[in-house]
């Protein structure tokens, strides 16, 4: 858990730097550049950083030399930072432009309300996929089941993603969560084609209150 704690404040901070390297005219790869160095002079040795600029929604997106950063996109930053073996994992999404269109803002609103609401339904002995049903009626709500991927969370240790990994595997959404583990929620974005993806992603350790958050992603949602 030290380990991951650490890894958590390395991640955050990482993709503080990513955030603010988002402008007009720059591209995934030097966004990713920005990422990267820092990540490794806080000590992480291998660390993942995915970017995706928009219009086209892509999920771990790994970052191309021709994607450009322009006027009315999503972009979305994920970073997995490891510390002495151990990962934490934590992303968001941000709006490029002056004048953010009403499909982005309710999805923005949306993820929000999704985040919220997962983050204080999943507890020790909670099984994912009791969650997942009462995401998809805020997803509903909002008219964007449809755009979502299935799954809201994943384990976060020894790899970024690993048990119980419900985007992926169906038999892990039965999963009971324990006093512990450490899990990144919520991990599948919202896709909106023309724009990009709708993110928000923290690290969080079950205990028996209910959940810790480790990272800091939440904050920096506008």
């Amino acid at each position: 858990m030290e380990a991951i704690t650490k890894a958590a404040e390395v991640s955050s901070r990482v993709l503080e730097r990513a955030l603010g390297a988002v402008k007009e005219g720059v591209s995934e790869l030097d966004i990713a550049a920005e990422a990267y160095s820092l990540a490794f002079k806080l000590g992480s040795e291998e660390p993942h950083i995915y970017v995706n600029v928009g219009p086209h929604p892509r999920v771990h997106a790994e970052p191309l030399r021709d994607s450009v950063v322009r006027d009315g996109v999503l972009v979305t930053l994920v970073v997995g930072a490891d510390f002495r073996g151990y990962y934490a994992n934590t992303s968001v999404s941000t709006f490029v432009g002056s004048s953010m269109p009403d499909e982005i803002k309710k999805a923005l609103t949306c993820a929000m309300k999704v985040y919220d609401e997962a983050a204080v339904l999943t507890k020790p002995g909670t099984r994912p996929i009791q969650v997942m049903s009462r995401l998809d009626t805020i997803y509903s709500e909002y008219g964007l089941l449809d755009r979502r991927l299935v799954g809201y969370l994943h384990g976060v240790g020894l790899q970024v993603e690993e048990f119980p990994i419900t985007t992926i595997v169906p038999s892990h959404r039965a999963a009971e969560l324990r006093i512990g583990m450490v899990i990144a929620l919520v991990h599948p974005p919202i896709m909106l084609p023309k724009y990009g993806t709708v993110k928000i992603e923290d690290t969080f350790v079950i205990v028996e209150e209910g959940l810790r958050r480790l990272t800091s992603a939440r904050e920096l949602v506008l």
